[in-house]
């Protein structure tokens, strides 16, 4: 199977997990069962960091109920997270089960008492068999070390999870399932499209020194999941700004060996994205793309205008992208670059 292979996969899996969501969301609730949550505090790395991230804006505006997102590092550093733990759920996300560090937030929040669930693909890890509850994350163990299905599935099981727990609104919960299934229906098109993009542009983003990922608000995490998808499939030093903040300091650093990728998603974003590309062009003399599934002027339009998963555009034009970058730049995307990391620094236990 290629890595491509991998990715026309994800609306099958999007199926069977909508195919099963009502024993799913009862399942979930149960969690709720135990004590009414008013805050959420979830913990995870790369991936599961920035799926996180994703879904939480829309997860608070709906329910109106505190959550915030911490890399492991982070949490450890916050005392003050484990004062209030009577009316928090704390999520940890994992894919493999057995991220040394996430474990360690895990152990800390279970010495302050707090209810600890994992999101996982391996329900068997140390830190699933440590929690209170488990959320499998339905993605049928993904065979390539860079995740695709691992942070759709992510940001999906954690949107229904969150809403089933923190919303006595059950038509929230069936309106998802409809944006859901509609947004999985496009997958494959954006998924075709996305390859005939690259293959029209694979000459010039070859001569690219560095990608460059610029967004705001909602799309922001995007960008950083884009980044690293980018830094560790290519691999390349690749970076994601702020919008606002990239016409600051960062500019001062742009190349016109660069490629620039600009996300956006509505109108209000349009005139200072488009701005921010034409000065790109005619100043800096890079390349540059705007991304958008609302914007005129976009070089690639995502179809998907719904609310909750419009993500799922986005995320899926720049998996294909990097698979086809790594693939002629010959990278075996089976393998690290540096198995030997290990030997000095343990991510995870054996």
């Amino acid at each position: 199977m290629e890595f491509i292979d991998y990715v026309k996969e994800i609306p099958r899996l999007i199926k069977n997990f909508l195919s099963r969501k009502n024993q799913l969301i009862s399942f979930y609730s149960q969690a709720a069962s135990v004590k009414k949550f008013e805050r959420i505090v979830i913990v995870g790395s790369g991936t599961s960091h920035t799926a996180a991230l994703t879904v939480s804006p829309y997860i608070r505006r709906l329910t109106h109920k505190e959550i915030a997102c911490f890399i492991p590092s982070d949490f450890l550093a916050r005392e003050d997270l484990l004062l209030k733990t009577h009316a928090t759920c704390y999520i940890f996300v994992s894919q493999g089960g057995d991220t040394k560090l996430v474990l360690n937030c895990l152990e800390k929040a279970k010495s302050a008492h707090a209810f600890c669930v994992s999101v996982t693909d391996n329900v068997n890890g140390r830190i699933p068999q440590a929690s209170d509850f488990v959320v499998p994350m339905e993605v049928e163990g993904e065979p390539f070390l860079f995740r695709t299905a691992g942070f759709d599935m992510t940001c999906i099981v954690l949107t229904f999870f969150l809403l089933s727990i923190l919303s006595e609104n059950k038509a929230i919960l069936e309106h998802a399932a409809q944006e859901l299934g509609s947004s999985s229906e496009k997958l494959p098109g954006i998924i075709s499209t996305a390859s005939a993009w690259y293959c029209k542009h694979a000459k010039e983003l070859a001569q690219t020194s560095h990608f460059i990922f610029i967004a705001e608000k909602d799309l922001l995490p995007l960008a950083q999941e884009a980044d690293l998808k980018f830094m560790e499939m290519l691999p390349t030093f690749s970076r994601y700004f702020d919008l606002e903040e990239s016409i600051h300091g960062p500019q001062n650093a742009f190349l016109p060996s660069m490629t620039f990728f600009l996300l956006a998603q509505n109108q209000q974003d349009q005139e200072k994205t488009v701005n921010l590309f034409n000065f790109l062009k005619q100043e800096v003399g890079a390349k540059a793309y705007i991304i958008s599934n609302d914007v005129k002027a976009a070089a690639f339009q995502i179809p998907l205008e719904n609310y909750l998963f419009a993500f799922l555009g986005y995320i899926t034009f720049f998996q294909v992208l990097a698979y086809y970058l790594a693939k002629d730049r010959g990278r075996d995307l089976t393998k690290v670059t540096y198995p030997s990391l290990t030997h000095f620094i343990q991510k995870k236990f054996d």
